[in-house]
């Protein structure tokens, strides 16, 4: 199974659920650069940080950040704050030295079902877009009846 999700939709998705602006510029296959704009004190800049993905190993994806010393500090002060915003985070993402992020999807409350029936394969970046390939699991075998 393949989903694909354009930059454009994606971007919609986070302004809908967070009011910011994020942009997606792809870097290579594994690799996408979000950018976005941030207001530090009375100036506004824009910030921009490479995701890649480093592998899957369903249901965790395993992730690394890279941007400048500035740019780090602020993703993992971001990621903190996350965690201790939406206590749930807290079991979902795990952070690691050198600018590593697993998230677990099968303890995440709005991907746990999906995960449960599709097994996510790899990540692709292209131009416009991104695509998820997936493998549906089989279904459980049904409980006995007395």
């Amino acid at each position: 199974m393949t989903i694909e999700l354009t930059y454009e939709e994606l971007s919609a998705i986070i302004a809908d659920k967070t009011g910011r602006i994020v942009t997606f510029t792809y870097v290579n296959r594994s690799t996408v650069r979000l950018t976005t704009p941030v207001k530090i004190l009375l100036a506004k800049v824009t910030v921009s940080v490479n995701i890649t993905v480093e592998s899957i190993d369903s249901p965790v994806v395993n992730l690394s950040y890279d941007g400048n010393f500035g740019v780090d500090m602020i993703a993992g002060g971001a990621l903190s704050l996350l965690k201790s915003k939406i206590p749930e985070l807290s079991t979902v993402i795990e952070t690691f030295p050198g600018k590593k992020v697993a998230i677990d999807l099968s303890k995440l409350k709005h991907t746990a079902s999906v995960v449960s029936r599709l097994s996510p394969r790899t990540v692709e970046f292209g131009e416009r877009s991104v695509t998820l390939t997936a493998t549906l699991l089989p279904s459980p075998a049904p409980l006995p009846s007395d």
